[in-house]
């Protein structure tokens, strides 16, 4: 992957056919903000947004909280620069 020079905060959305590694699910544009960059292999955190937060479903929610795995946020590498996010609510407040 060809460095990408992520910052936190910034708005990403997961490449269209991506799959959760933990369940199999397509979770291709889901979209969310960079709360943690791991290495330089570039592995992100990523807080999901809240409109990504309500598609969940509740039997996912209720799956990864019992295998004790965030529904929050997630590791991914496979994302893009989200630059059509405007103001989307994450984590309780307005990101612009």
């Amino acid at each position: 992957m060809k460095s990408r020079n992520w910052a936190i905060g910034e708005s990403v959305v997961v490449k269209a056919g991506v799959t959760d590694p933990d369940t199999g699910r397509d979770i291709g544009g889901w979209q969310g903000r960079i709360s943690a960059i791991l290495d330089e292999a570039e592995i992100l955190t990523i807080q999901w947004d809240s409109l990504t937060l309500k598609s969940m479903p509740p039997a996912l929610l209720a799956w990864r909280e019992d295998e004790g795995l965030s529904w929050s946020d997630q590791h991914h590498k496979d994302v893009l620069k989200n630059s059509g996010q405007n103001e989307r609510y994450v984590s309780g407040i307005f990101l612009k």
